[in-house]
């Protein structure tokens, strides 16, 4: 019996707690600006603190968690971001590397600019690539050529052409004069 009231008591302890906190929360801090958070339709931080520890319905803590899962990513990018730059040399190149995460559509190159063995295999494909497999093809190479680590997950439906896109990649590495290694994984 004493074990349930020690338990209650600590759970009227932490919300009164939480309550607190949540009261003294400004309203209008938050690092994400605001257009962000409108664009992608995620509440302020202060109305997802709100949101995620005294919800009004399951929607509004749903959306809640969405804009703290929102956060995460959003800060683990952009550490990635400063890490990538801590590798480069020059401003100029640090410049281009932020100048690449502003603009996405010039993250491509044509395929005028791939190397012969990669353009060689497109050929012999029994198959022509999609414009989404070109694409993500070309964006790939992009990174390759960059003087920094990639980063860079490929995503899409079974079928839809990851392992040509992943091979051209590795035809690329390969006719650029280096080696590739894959891994299997059952």
């Amino acid at each position: 019996m004493n074990q349930k009231l020690d338990d209650c008591i600590t759970l009227i302890y932490y919300s009164f707690i939480f309550s607190r906190a949540l009261q003294a929360l400004p309203v209008n801090v938050d690092p994400i600006p605001k257009g962000i958070t409108e664009q992608f339709g995620l509440p302020s931080l202060h109305d997802a603190y709100i949101g995620i520890h005294k919800p009004k319905d399951i929607s509004e803590a749903d959306l809640a968690r969405k804009r703290l899962i929102f956060d995460a990513f959003f800060y683990l990018q952009l550490g990635r971001l400063f890490q990538m730059l801590e590798s480069l040399g020059t401003q100029i190149e640090k410049d281009g590397l932020l100048d690449k995460y502003k603009s996405p559509e010039n993250n491509v190159m044509g395929t005028e600019e791939w190397s012969s063995l990669t353009k060689r295999v497109i050929e012999v494909l029994p198959y022509t690539l999609t414009t989404s497999q070109q694409h993500a093809v070309s964006e790939i190479i992009w990174d390759l050529k960059r003087p920094v680590p990639m980063n860079r997950l490929l995503q899409g439906d079974v079928g839809c052409g990851k392992t040509v896109v992943a091979f051209l990649a590795c035809m690329e590495v390969i006719g650029s004069g280096y080696q590739v290694g894959v891994p299997i994984i059952f």
